[in-house]
């Protein structure tokens, strides 16, 4: 009498999937499709100059390399990124002789996954201030990209004093990711690929297949497309896709990414162009003049708006120029780093509305 009652509830399942997929005007057939969780933990996939740093009761998956006594720059991933971003500028950077320290921002790369972590830009700015802390610095020069550069930008306008300069690297902030200076969410820029579609569409707090649906859509291959997408000259390699993949392979990363697309897009108070005016450190903007992801227009439109800026683009780089562009892109920031600091102004500025 079992076996009949195990095949209606099989059958209601499969129902169920079709009336979801009619609603949504997409049928996925994740019970089929979707690859089991990943069972790996974040230990299990971390570098051999990576270590976790515990902060506030969240744990944050660093790399570091350099002199301990050279100049403290910090580099900040953006959206699905990691450290792995920076595997080339890292050891780039500390060749020069700065002390480089990249790091995961939640819930991306190998730091904390749980929907307790902070998420927004401005409590991640908070958290990552907390950490140079903890590491033992009191200052830095911070590199943000794309929209880790909206993270970077919170550090330097809540936390002045932490910010010595600031590097925005294609920053998708507010209005300039779209163009129209609304201070809409970097995720409603409509130039993201299908795979932030399908990220989006997985949002829903109470759907039972949501982490079923990203594990069947965010498969190595299409974050390998992604990767690629950002580059213009530059290709992926396999290493580079298995660290852009490294992510889904630990456990609970489809809740994660779920908790950080549901605070993205609730933020009440997103940063926006114009509260840019307010920095006093020096601020370099770089863009690829072949970004697909923040078109170039809003990198003109940050320059404007942030006094002094200084500006360079690269011809043939996409989102990425530091792999499109690789001996320009470090010429051009070790330069601006070893200009002289002139701070005007160490006030925090709040930006709460």
């Amino acid at each position: 009498m079992r076996k009949p009652v195990l095949h209606i509830g099989r059958l209601l399942a499969v129902l169920a999937l079709v009336l979801l997929g009619l609603g949504t005007g997409r049928l996925i057939w994740v019970t089929t499709n979707a690859p089991p969780p990943a069972a790996q933990s974040a230990a299990d996939l971390a570098d051999i100059n990576g270590r976790f740093v515990t902060v506030r009761g969240v744990t944050l998956y660093t790399v570091e390399a350099g002199p301990t006594d050279g100049e403290p720059i910090v580099l900040v991933h953006g959206l699905l990124g990691s450290t792995q971003d920076f595997a080339e500028l890292v050891p780039a950077l500390a060749a020069q002789g700065y002390r480089v320290l990249a790091v995961d921002r939640p819930p991306f790369g190998l730091s904390d996954k749980r929907a307790e972590a902070p998420m927004t830009a401005a409590t991640q700015a908070d958290l990552l201030v907390a950490w140079l802390e903890v590491l033992g610095i009191a200052q830095a020069a911070w590199l943000g990209h794309s929209a880790g550069g909206a993270v970077v930008a919170q550090v330097a306008l809540r936390h002045p004093a932490r910010a010595s300069k600031l590097v925005l690297v294609a920053p998708q902030i507010g209005g300039a990711a779209a163009g129209d200076g609304r201070g809409r969410s970097p995720l409603a820029n409509p130039a993201l690929p299908a795979l932030l579609t399908i990220f989006l569409h997985s949002l829903n707090p109470i759907s039972p297949w949501a982490e079923a649906e990203l594990r069947a859509h965010f498969t190595d291959a299409r974050l390998r497309d992604f990767l690629q997408a950002q580059l213009s000259t530059a290709s992926v390699s396999d290493a580079m896709a298995a660290d852009e993949a490294r992510f889904t392979r630990v456990q609970e990363w489809e809740a994660g990414l779920r908790a950080f697309g549901r605070a993205a897009l609730s933020d009440r108070a997103p940063l926006r162009v114009a509260d840019l005016s307010a920095l006093r450190m020096p601020v370099l903007i770089a863009w690829g003049e072949d970004d697909a992801f923040v078109p170039i227009a809003a990198g003109r439109q940050l320059r404007d708006a942030i006094p002094g800026s200084a500006w360079v683009s690269y011809p043939r780089a996409g989102h990425q120029p530091w792999r499109d562009a690789p001996q320009a892109f470090i010429r051009d920031l070790t330069a601006f780093l070893a200009t002289p600091v002139a701070i005007t102004a160490l006030t925090p500025v709040n930006l709460s509305r």
